[in-house]
């Protein structure tokens, strides 16, 4: 592997990033990402969209990385890098590691999920979801073992993780045709069809729109909300054409959690699957 001596999120990463694929974005274009998918990747690196901003999720994960990295020295007594490294055989796949150690050969990748992916952990499962991000990782470094770190807020969980050479093998094939998509400005398949009408741009920018305006409405109204709650205690009350009750709602129930449903597989007791349309602003 390179070394490329540069730090982390700052500006020259992000332009470091934007000419090669890095590990994070391997699971979308292999199509096991819970997160994105591979046009999305495409028009990126195509400059059609702008990189993706972060959200409250990888928010958290950022902030939490450093305390992660904290547990996981002192629970291994294992000091790690946080290096920029790219792959030697093929420079456009690149790694921004969460945490090596050279001397054992080691990859570290942390993450701060939801908790049915930190249930798979405590488990010893890695979710689907980072489990390409973690072999292209291996594949970069040349090491044959990682740990997967699931932190829940407390403490870390973490799974060890072997090479698998044939799903390496089967990454880079993927990439390398993923990237010849991206030099002759090739929408990978499954990209949205672009349409282009007067009608569907008078109804679009009506819908942008009533979008903002029922945003704003909606975040008025639990302020309103909230500040009611404060004013009246009582279970139940009416005032000025308006009604409060408040009642106990009885919980959900685990299923996780039921020890005779474990290996039990759910699906075949689902109802039929429907269609969902789902209309979102893009940003």
């Amino acid at each position: 592997m390179k070394v490329i001596a540069i730090d982390q999120g700052t500006d020259s990463w992000h332009e470091l990033r934007s000419k090669h694929i890095g590990a994070s974005e391997v699971p979308a274009i292999m199509g096991t990402s819970d997160f994105g998918n591979a046009y999305e990747v495409w028009a990126v690196k195509t400059g059609k969209k702008p990189p993706f901003k972060g959200n409250w999720a990888t928010q958290r994960g950022t902030e939490a990385e450093p305390k992660i990295k904290k547990l996981y020295e002192e629970l291994h007594n294992t000091p790690l890098l946080q290096p920029v490294v790219e792959f030697e055989e093929w420079p456009i796949l690149m790694a921004s590691l969460d945490g090596y150690n050279e001397e054992i050969g080691l990859v570290v990748e942390f993450k701060y999920p939801s908790a049915e992916k930190h249930y798979l952990a405590k488990n010893n499962q890695v979710p689907a979801t980072y489990v390409d991000q973690i072999q292209a990782q291996l594949m970069v470094t040349g090491c044959n073992t990682a740990h997967y770190v699931s932190y829940d807020g407390f403490e870390i969980e973490v799974v060890v993780v072997r090479e698998d050479k044939v799903r390496q093998k089967e990454i880079l094939e993927r990439l390398k045709a993923f990237w010849s998509l991206v030099e002759t400005d090739t929408p990978p398949e499954g990209a949205p069809k672009i349409l282009v009408s007067e009608n569907l741009e008078v109804l679009a920018s009506r819908y942008k729109t009533l979008s903002q305006i029922l945003e704003y409405s909606k975040e008025e109204l639990e302020m309103i909300r909230e500040r009611i709650c404060e004013l009246v205690k009582d279970k139940k009350a009416e005032f000025y054409g308006l009604s409060l009750t408040r009642s106990e709602r009885i919980g959900n129930v685990d299923y996780k959690a039921i020890p005779e449903l474990n290996g039990v597989d759910l699906n075949k007791y689902r109802k039929p699957s429907s269609e969902v349309v789902t209309i979102k602003e893009l940003k």
